[in-house]
């Protein structure tokens, strides 16, 4: 399975927040992201697309899902984005929808 989009750009809006001692000593680094504008995205692609849209017939694919880098990195370190059975499962979840554009896989 690849995961790539260049259609919709960057919509990774990442930060990190570093606690710190005077001196410089670094006491906690903290990675936040804020996944709103994909959340936003997809619903708009679910409301307004079909999956016919949201098709390449020559080059064999279909748009299923958009996912922030850090869900999709929690997903490797569990084993489900390198199964396709288990990535599967994992988008029909209702529970994941703000990451899927449509129809169940």
């Amino acid at each position: 399975m690849k995961i790539f989009d260049k259609s919709w750009g960057n919509l990774r809006n990442a930060w990190t927040k570093i606690s710190t001692r005077q001196g410089g000593e670094i006491l906690d680094a903290q990675n936040f992201e804020d996944t709103t504008v994909i959340e936003e995205v997809n619903k708009y692609i679910r409301n307004n697309y079909s999956p016919q849209d949201l098709t390449n017939r020559e080059a064999g694919w279909r748009r299923v899902a958009t996912l922030p880098m850090s869900v999709y990195l929690q997903l490797q370190k569990e084993g489900i984005a390198n199964d396709p059975k288990a990535f599967r499962k994992w988008l029909n979840d209702p529970d994941n929808r703000a990451w899927t554009l449509g129809s169940k896989l």
